[in-house]
């Protein structure tokens, strides 16, 4: 998997520099006949348009939920886990679990997790569906995690690749409540 996903990169990369060249050779092309003033401003417009669409992709490669569970995981203080879904050479995909006592007693607790893809993200889009975390005995927490990992190339989707990931997460560690 890391093996394809480095030669992802490199044709999603060796796309984007030939389509630059070529870019650029028109906008040399385009200064020659009109103006360098006018070529600028084409130039600005371009890379707006590139750079706005960039920010849109980013805010939608997490998913936040919050649940409350009872007794069974009670602690005193707000504590975080961090789960490594997918590990790629320049990319993962984590999920982040919060835990946060709901009142001064410790007798529930709050739990909030989201999942977010970070790193190098050239040609990869995480797309998720929904997440699940539920207490199970001897303070561990099961993990669900549901999701699509689309493979694009100049941001077209060529592959659309399913993805569940569950799992138990050992929270000995945790403080118990007092």
């Amino acid at each position: 998997m890391a093996f394809l996903y480095i030669l992802w990169i490199l044709l999603n990369g060796a796309l984007v520099l030939g389509l630059l060249f070529g870019w650029y050779r028109c906008l040399q092309l385009f200064a020659r006949h009109y103006s360098r003033s006018a070529s600028i401003a084409l130039c600005v417009v371009t890379l707006m348009t590139c750079s706005s669409g960039r920010k849109q992709a980013s805010v939608q490669s997490s998913v936040h939920r919050s649940t409350t569970f009872a007794s069974a995981f009670a602690i005193d203080r707000p504590v975080v886990l961090k789960k490594r879904l997918l590990d790629l050479p320049l990319t993962q995909l984590t999920q982040l679990i919060f835990l946060n006592p709901t009142s001064k007693l410790g007798d529930s607790v709050r739990v909030e997790q989201s999942v977010l893809l970070s790193g190098l993200q050239a040609g990869l889009y995480w797309q998720p569906i929904d997440l699940f975390v539920s207490p199970r005995p001897n303070r561990r927490l099961r993990y669900d995690v549901i999701g699509v990992l689309e493979w694009r190339l100049l941001n077209a989707t060529i592959y659309r690749q399913p993805v569940q990931y569950a799992g138990l997460l050992a929270v000995d560690s945790l403080p118990s409540r007092r």
